[in-house]
């Protein structure tokens, strides 16, 4: 957040987000980027090991544009990353409809 609040800061086109992390969490993230007009444009996907629906819901409710459910193996992440940059797109700030929200392999 101190990066992208910077005057000169390059306004990246994806933001993947861990639900879990240290210090902040994904939620406390996600909301905080999706009140700053300014980062409408960024699309952001949640990557976590979570596969609760009320983790799908709230996440879809707070503007995330992708869940990305993470894969137990390295050829199925690369798969599903892919998928996850391929089919977003970060100039629509606006989440995708819930059935087309979650990828998971």
């Amino acid at each position: 957040m101190e990066y992208l609040q910077k005057k000169d800061a390059v306004m990246p086109h994806f933001i993947f987000l861990d639900l879990n992390m240290p210090g902040k969490s994904g939620i406390e993230c996600l909301t905080e980027i999706r009140n700053i007009k300014k980062f409408d444009t960024i699309a952001i996907v949640i990557y976590s090991t979570s596969s609760y629906k009320i983790d799908f819901e709230e996440t879809f409710r707070l503007g995330a544009n992708r869940y990305v459910v993470k894969p137990n193996d390295f050829h199925s992440l690369k798969k599903t990353l892919e998928k996850a940059i391929s089919t977003t797109d970060p100039s629509h700030h606006t989440s995708y409809n819930m059935r087309d929200y979650v990828i998971r392999m």
